[in-house]
């Protein structure tokens, strides 16, 4: 029924007893409501339910993995340990390395020393070689000149100047 189609004028008992049956039918009763409320209560709370297990099955599924994930961690920071371990032992073996080297540094500093006295020493003995083969040559002319003076007569005083001391 269209209520903005009903005239005022013309609206009889009859109209109005047809609308409060109609408005009757379609009206609730305090304990039908009630009754409708606890039934949606209750469908709303096995909704509720069935996706709280939803839920519970995800987040256990979501804990699993990160328990995978934790597992894999701990193996990653296993092998990681075994890495610094074997690294320790590389850093051991290149100290070795090093003072094994530092040693050797230390003998090739003594042999070069050795060497260097042994240059020094040579040098020596080179130098009082060519000394003495000077001083030799020098008193061989000396006694060549003096050979000469002597037989051309010019005495003692000239081998005074060529002898070697």
């Amino acid at each position: 029924m269209n209520y903005s189609d009903i005239n005022s004028n013309e609206f009889t008992q009859k109209d109005l007893m047809l609308h409060l049956l109609h408005v009757s039918q379609h009206t609730v009763t305090r304990e039908e409501l009630k009754e409708d409320i606890s039934d949606l209560k209750a469908e709303l709370n096995d909704k509720i339910d069935r996706l709280d297990a939803k839920f519970d099955k995800r987040f256990e599924q979501v804990d699993k993995r990160f328990e995978q994930v934790d597992k894999r961690f701990e193996q990653v920071d296993k092998r990681f340990e075994q890495v610094d371990k074997r690294f320790e032992q590389v850093d051991k073996r290149f100290d070795q390395i090093d003072k094994r080297f530092d040693q050797i540094d230390g003998k090739f500093d003594k042999v070069a020393s050795k060497f260097d006295k042994i240059d020094s020493k040579f040098e020596e003995v080179h130098k009082e070689i060519k000394d003495s083969k000077v001083e030799t040559i020098k008193w061989i002319v000396s006694m060549f000149f003096a050979n000469i003076i002597t037989m051309t007569g010019l005495g003692f005083t000239a081998f005074k100047l060529f002898s070697p001391n």
